[in-house]
């Protein structure tokens, strides 16, 4: 891996302690380390970590059931902020997405989470509704967004 060169892995048992320590960093609610090792043995789960020079830099985990996927989380240490990690890891959805035949993939977030708001809807993600009082430690509405995706069967993923 070249320097400054982001590496889209699938999440291992050996990421998992960084893992934790940015679910403190980010989330009012953070994940356990006890939930996020049920991930490595859950079939609708797909966890991808993100490394920047080989460094756990963030992850993105999703739980995929039938022709649709949804995003449980997606966050990136704040030293590793601004340099395209959040971009890759939406991208690896994409192209999971593209390889399974999924429909469209969705997530939530905070209402006033703008930065990823911006995000989401530059990578494609539209604005389908509003979960009141979702969140706690604020208490705050959830927006949710979906990305579709075609159904045609004769279309396969680029390269």
């Amino acid at each position: 891996m070249n320097s400054g060169e982001i590496h889209i892995t699938k999440m291992l048992q050996k990421h998992i302690p960084a893992l934790c320590r940015l679910e403190l960093e980010c989330f009012s609610q953070p994940w356990s380390m006890k939930s996020l090792e049920s991930q490595l043995s859950n079939p609708v789960a797909r966890f991808f970590v993100a490394l920047l020079e080989n460094e756990t830099a963030g992850y993105i985990g999703m739980a995929h059931v039938q022709n649709e996927a949804y995003i449980h989380n997606i966050a990136v240490f704040g030293c590793y902020r601004r340099k395209g990690i959040a971009s890759a890891l939406l991208k690896k959805v994409d192209e999971y997405a593209l390889e399974s035949r999924l429909e469209s993939v969705s997530l939530e977030v905070r209402a006033s989470n703008n930065p990823a708001i911006l995000l989401y809807e530059k990578s494609g993600y539209t604005f389908e509704g509003v979960r009141p009082c979702f969140y706690q430690f604020p208490d705050e509405n959830a927006f949710i967004y979906t990305k579709r995706y075609s159904t045609d069967q004769s279309q396969s993923p680029s390269p």
